[in-house]
């Protein structure tokens, strides 16, 4: 699954977060629940290319805030705006 399948998927249902993880397979929250997109478990060989591709969009489809102690944490916000 590519980001823009995730994210595609995440407008059509109505989502507002989408989880990625290495591990487990990316997940999107829907009225507060957490459905599973594909039940394949990330590697790190394929989170990083989901990660990485919306930087590379013009323009960015993301933006990142990171907020440290006590829990280190990372923001993703997607636009809906396509190149």
């Amino acid at each position: 699954m590519t980001i823009e399948q995730a994210l595609d998927r995440l407008l059509e249902v109505g989502g507002s977060d989408l989880l990625i993880s290495c591990g487990s397979p990316p997940r999107l929250r829907r009225d507060g629940r957490l459905e599973v997109l594909d039940g394949l478990l990330l590697t790190p060989a394929a989170v990083e290319p989901m990660v990485l591709a919306p930087f590379r969009m013009r323009p960015p489809l993301l933006m990142v805030s990171v907020t440290g102690p006590p829990e280190p944490a990372v923001t993703v916000e997607a636009s809906t705006r396509r190149a």
